[in-house]
């Protein structure tokens, strides 16, 4: 999209959609008018959303119902309101902070990104459009997306699941979440790590990793940490459910890139491979096909894999869980279906293909390199940031 045409559209959406892009309807009534939206994170439920005026005066409260909306009659006009919700639930836990929006258009949809928009316009002084305008530009987005998902319409690319996860987990709450954001927009680095809290970790070869395994929930205490295992993910597959260590299994191969189901597939004849035929093509680079890691990450190649042997003198398990990855001896799915090795040793997917096989690095007890497997197998993920 030519770049002119985009800084239009950027500011276009600040100046309306950010402000009042919820299917929720407003009204006016002699000199009152009705100030109502959306609180989306989820949606948001009973939060206590205040409204304010355009000079800070308060005009009073409400509560979101069971689907984050809100509504407030009687209330005088404005030419923009600034509007606050605190507290609530989301998926019936405590939301952990509050969320702001600015709007000059009715109806007013408060959402983490409004959020944003107006720490940055309070922070630089500037106004609420052209600190949207700075942020959608450099997350390279054209619209709201918990409003668009909210609303039935999912923006494409965006894991709102991970964003929400990075936000709902971080230790500060949502307010840590907000300097995380913006201190990656102050330092211009990959905006999608930040936004949705991913945690990395740096090697001493200077590449970023994510800090566990796909589909971890903690970071590896111990090299045989069973809740840092993480999924098992046929080569080549993206996120379907069959990377999960409880999927089914069927003997019936996938004739395309994506199978349409979440079963493993198991099989027991070469060339051993979920996929026929088979397409070397996967899982190339952060924009390649099926690639599960977040946006702004990818697997590594077999090389990249080497080289962190090499730097981080990785030998053996133990070495491997002692160096900054913290790699885990998570185990691997047979191409049959049955689960082998765990908290003995690791199997860990590279993006390279030799052959009929894929490369992957494998620790044990004595011993720590790369080989070549059967793309059918399930082995763990790790991601490493392009």
């Amino acid at each position: 999209m030519n770049v002119f045409v985009k800084i239009l559209l950027v500011l276009s959406f600040a100046l309306l959609s950010a402000c009042g892009g919820g299917s929720s309807s407003s009204n006016s009534s002699g000199n009152t008018v009705t100030v109502s939206g959306s609180v989306v994170n989820g949606p948001l439920v009973g939060a206590t959303v205040s409204i304010y005026a355009a000079d800070g005066t308060l005009l009073g409260q409400a509560l979101t119902d069971e689907d984050g909306l809100y509504g407030l009659d009687g209330l005088p006009p404005s030419d923009s309101y600034r509007v606050t919700a605190s507290g609530g639930t989301l998926d019936g836990e405590d939301y952990p902070g509050t969320l702001i929006g600015q709007c000059s258009e009715l109806p007013c949809d408060i959402t983490p990104l409004t959020t944003l928009f107006d720490q940055l316009a309070d922070r630089e002084e500037i106004p609420y459009a052209e600190a949207a305008g700075l942020l959608l530009s450099w997350l390279d987005l054209d619209t709201d997306p918990f409003i668009a998902a909210h609303q039935g319409a999912p923006v494409a690319g965006v894991d709102l699941t991970a964003v929400r996860d990075g936000l709902l987990n971080h230790p500060e709450g949502v307010a840590g979440w907000i300097s995380a954001v913006l201190a990656a927009f102050d330092d211009a680095s990959t905006p999608w790590v930040a936004w949705m809290g991913i945690p990395t970790v740096t090697s001493s070869t200077d590449k970023v990793w994510m800090d566990r395994n796909l589909g971890a929930s903690q970071v590896a205490t111990v090299h045989n940490d069973a809740d840092a295992y993480g999924d098992l993910y046929q080569w080549g597959r993206g996120i379907d459910g069959h990377e999960q260590r409880t999927s089914s299994t069927t003997t019936t191969l996938s004739d395309s890139d994506t199978p349409g189901h979440g079963d493993f597939i198991t099989t027991s004849s070469s060339p051993y491979n979920w996929r026929s035929p088979q397409n070397d093509n996967l899982w190339q680079g952060v924009d390649g096909t099926n690639n599960p890691c977040p946006s702004g990450f990818r697997l590594p190649t077999t090389t990249e894999w080497g080289e962190e042997l090499t730097a981080l003198s990785i030998t053996n398990r133990d070495t491997a869980f002692a160096s900054p990855l913290k790699l885990v001896s998570s185990g691997y799915r047979y191409y049959g279906g049955s689960f082998h090795s765990a908290g003995n040793e690791g199997f860990y997917w590279s993006s390279s293909v030799i052959g009929i096989s894929a490369r992957y690095l494998y620790f044990n007890s004595g011993s720590a390199n790369t080989y070549d497997g059967y793309r059918a197998y399930g082995l763990s993920v790790r991601c490493l940031e392009d």
